[in-house]
């Protein structure tokens, strides 16, 4: 019994380490993930960012040279008012898809954007999917050999239990035939002292006969020896 729980006692903790290092796994995959995404997010916008300046910038440098030509030109600025409004309404368009922030509408890409460190992380992540793959494995196994010893266990209680039953009943049994034993032995030893009791008077008179025939006996020989002498004193 002992071994049984030293055993379960060893894989339960083996258990409980295993749980605690498959957890600690998932939260690190978790956090690797998140920051290798918001790593890629934040370099998308980087460079989106840099694409929206550098396609702004000419644009710029052409409405400062437009001011300088209306500094010089002011009277016919005035003339030709709704030609610079029709100029500007031209050249201020709509961006084509393409050419802003995310216009395509999809984030592909971002996977290509860390490249040798993304690979490096997704080859750390596939590393620790088979590692906890091994570690389930592993805990099923020291599960089913867990639910074996427990079966075990309670088998090995189930048969202490009946053979400690059944040692309580011998027991019993034997204690009642010991006392009944006891009282016949008592019963026996009271006859034995009732009969001795009554063997004395027959005792004494065995012995009363037995000296009463001894004493007949020799004064049969008495007269023997009597009856002898007048035979030889008649001669």
């Amino acid at each position: 019994m002992s071994k049984v729980n030293y055993k379960l006692k060893e894989y339960i903790l083996a258990i409980l380490c295993l749980s605690i290092v498959l957890f600690n796994g998932c939260t690190l995959l978790e956090k690797i993930q998140t920051s290798s995404n918001n790593k890629s997010v934040e370099k998308v916008k980087s460079s989106a960012k840099k694409e929206k300046v550098k396609k702004e910038e000419p644009s710029d440098k052409k409405e400062k040279t437009k001011k300088k030509t209306i500094k010089k030109d002011k009277p016919a600025i005035k003339k030709d008012k709704p030609s610079v409004k029709e100029d500007k309404t031209k050249k201020v368009e709509p961006a084509k898809q393409g050419s802003g922030y995310l216009s395509g509408g999809s984030t592909v890409g971002l996977g290509i954007v860390d490249g040798d460190e993304e690979i490096k992380v997704l080859e750390k992540i596939k590393r620790l999917e088979h590692r906890l793959k091994v570690e389930r494995n592993r805990v099923k196994a020291l599960e089913i050999n867990l639910s074996d010893l427990q079966a075990g266990k309670e088998e090995v209680e189930k048969e202490f239990a009946d053979t400690k039953k059944e040692l309580e009943e011998i027991n019993k049994n034997l204690s009642e035939e010991i006392k009944s034993l006891k009282s016949q032995l008592r019963d026996t030893e009271a006859r034995a002292v009732a009969a001795e009791q009554e063997l004395e008077p027959i005792k004494k008179k065995l012995l009363k006969s037995q000296i009463s025939e001894t004493k007949a006996q020799q004064e049969l020989y008495k007269l023997k020896i009597d009856q002898l002498e007048q035979k030889q004193k008649e001669e």
